[in-house]
C-alpha cells in the first residue's frame, strides 16, 4: 500500500486557533461550556474534555461560560444569551463571521439570500438564520427548481448567491451558474464565493493525487 500524504493536510488557520484558544482559556478557568463538539475530531474533543470542557447541545444547558465554536452558531443563541446575562467566548472562524455580517446586510438592502451548504452542517444552520424569511438552502440539484420558484415569490429583484466555507467549490460553481442563467437579466444576481482558501486548496490537491 503506497498512501500519499497531501502538503495541506491537518487543521485550518480557524481551527487551530480555536483550538489554542480554548486551551487558554481551560488553563485560566479550568471549567468551560462549548455548545456542540468544538471541531468535528474525537481525539481533540476528548482532550479538551479532560481539561475541563463540558459539551452542551443547547445553550438551555449553559452552566459556565459558553464557547461558540469554530462552525459558529445561530442568531437566536446570541439573542437567548443575551436575555439570560451567559459570557459568550466567540471562537466562530472569522471567514464565517464575515458571512454572517455580509447576509445581514444584504438582507436589509432587499436580497434574497441563497445559500449552498449542506443543510444539516452546524456552519450553514448558524448563517442561515441570518438570512431573513426570503432566503434558501441549495444542497443538491434538486433544491434549484424550489430555489428559484421561491426567489420569484419573494418578489425581490436583488439576489446574492454565497456558500457554506467548506462545501464543494466544484458544485458552488455548477450551481450559482445555473441560478443565475435562470433568473437571467430579470434579477440582479451577486455572486459571492465565499469557501475558504484552505478548502480550496485541498478539494483541488485531492483531485490532482486521484
Amino acid at each position: 500500500m503506497n498512501i500519499i500524504l497531501g502538503k495541506n493536510n491537518g487543521f485550518c488557520a480557524g481551527v487551530r486557533h480555536t483550538i489554542s484558544k480554548a486551551e487558554e482559556l481551560l488553563a485560566k478557568y479550568h471549567t468551560l461550556d462549548c455548545l456542540g463538539e468544538i471541531i468535528h475530531n474525537k481525539e481533540v474533543v476528548s482532550s479538551l474534555e479532560k481539561k475541563g470542557l463540558r459539551i452542551i447541545n443547547s445553550i438551555e444547558e449553559a452552566k459556565n461560560r459558553v464557547i461558540i465554536r469554530a462552525h459558529g452558531t445561530t442568531k437566536e443563541v446570541y439573542e437567548y444569551a443575551e436575555a439570560h446575562g451567559i459570557e459568550l467566548i466567540d471562537l466562530t472562524c472569522p471567514n464565517v463571521l464575515k458571512i454572517h455580517e455580509q447576509v445581514q446586510n444584504l438582507v436589509k438592502e432587499k436580497y434574497f439570500i441563497c445559500l449552498l451548504g449542506v443543510k444539516n452542517h452546524p456552519e450553514t444552520i448558524g448563517t442561515y438564520s441570518f438570512c431573513g424569511e426570503n432566503s434558501c438552502i441549495v444542497e443538491d440539484f434538486s433544491d434549484l427548481s424550489p430555489a428559484v420558484q421561491k426567489i420569484h415569490n419573494s418578489k425581490l429583484k436583488r439576489v446574492l448567491i454565497i456558500a457554506q466555507t467548506t462545501f464543494s467549490v466544484t458544485l458552488f460553481e455548477q450551481y450559482s451558474q445555473i441560478i443565475a442563467d435562470t433568473l437571467w437579466n430579470h434579477f440582479k444576481v451577486k455572486i459571492e464565493n465565499s469557501i475558504c482558501n484552505s478548502t480550496n486548496l485541498r478539494q483541488f490537491e485531492a483531485a490532482e493525487i486521484a
